[in-house]
């Protein structure tokens, strides 16, 4: 459901150097590029995210450019939108209005959703007074002599007592309202798609502190130069507050202590190779080859002196007897 059934326009849009520069790419009046502007933020108004400034992620380009009544290719009037920073397109999103919150259209959008929580919060805040208040008037109390009007002094106690005990009934008692929104305006600074706050804050405020901390040290990674995220994560965090909350995606950012490379060499029990073998065997290896490729007859006769030079000239090789002048299968002393 929108939050507004009309686009406002910010003054001075006219002579937005934004807006003269799409009118000079698609090669139309400024009036109508005035036009393409606004009816873009209708068309998120009626059928997109009007908090987000987002579309379906189904809709097309196609689809863009007939509400917008434009009559040339749909793809060029949306890279002119792309480059003049009226619109984006987002693998997995769709399309949406970059700066949808500094547009005036984008500003009420937020203000009127703000006011309609704040009322709705208000309005079972005041069901739920009067459920009690009922309940107190129609029952009966054990002792006779209680039965009769309460005084205005007690009344007006009694009520006072009711309402401060009862409190809003959103926040969760083991967190508090104050520690719920202390963190919500925490997560609304650092989250790049802070959603659904009543929702969020619920789940903020039974958050334990551990949990918590790893909200702070998911959202910071974003920011921190140098910080390495996976590509999976970075996803992750850019899931709507209220998604990346309930489904406690903030876990994948726990510190996993993986065992070293010495420590797994020593648990596989197997024993340590004399660095003189390990040097034997690779000299061995590499007399195999040099044998193998001197038998080779497609080999040049050149390149088979220029190997046996190579060999003869490295220092390991000195006092060993060369391959070449030893029976097939036996070892350089």
């Amino acid at each position: 459901m929108a939050a507004l059934n009309f686009v406002a326009a910010e003054d001075g849009l006219e002579e937005d150097p934004k807006l003269l520069g799409l009118a000079r790419i698609l090669k139309v009046p400024r009036g109508m590029a005035f036009w393409y502007v606004l009816r873009w933020q209708r068309l998120i108004l009626r059928r997109g995210n009007h908090m987000l400034g987002s579309l379906p992620k189904n809709f097309r380009a196609e689809d863009v450019a007939g509400f917008l009544e434009f009559r040339g290719n749909p793809r060029r009037l949306i890279d002119a939108m792309k480059k003049q920073g009226y619109a984006s397109f987002k693998k997995g999103r769709g399309f949406f209005y970059p700066a949808w919150k500094e547009t005036t259209t984008g500003h009420y959008a937020h203000r009127r959703e703000d006011d309609r929580i704040r009322h709705e919060v208000l309005r079972r805040e005041r069901r739920s007074a009067t459920d009690r208040r009922s309940d107190d008037v129609g029952g009966t109390s054990a002792d006779a002599s209680a039965d009769h009007p309460m005084t205005s002094a007690e009344d007006q106690t009694g009520r006072k007592q009711r309402s401060n005990s009862a409190g809003p009934p959103d926040p969760p008692p083991s967190g508090g309202a104050l520690l719920a929104d202390a963190r919500w305006e925490w997560v609304k600074e650092h989250a790049p798609t802070p959603q659904n706050r009543e929702a969020c804050k619920k789940l903020l405020g039974a958050m334990s502190e551990e949990d918590w901390a790893l909200v702070q040290r998911g959202y910071r990674l974003r920011t921190e130069p140098g910080a390495f995220i996976s590509k999976r994560n970075r996803r992750v965090l850019d899931w709507p507050t209220d998604q990346f909350l309930r489904k406690q995606a903030y876990l994948r950012f726990r510190d996993v202590k993986r065992p070293s490379r010495t420590a797994a060499k020593s648990r596989s029990g197997g024993s340590t190779r004399d660095p003189l073998d390990e040097i034997e065997a690779r000299l061995s290896k590499g007399d195999d080859f040099l044998r193998q490729l001197l038998a080779d007859p497609d080999v040049s006769e050149a390149k088979k002196e220029d190997r046996r030079n190579h060999w003869l000239a490295d220092p390991q090789n000195a006092g060993r007897v060369p391959p070449w002048k030893l029976p097939t299968g036996s070892v350089s002393p």
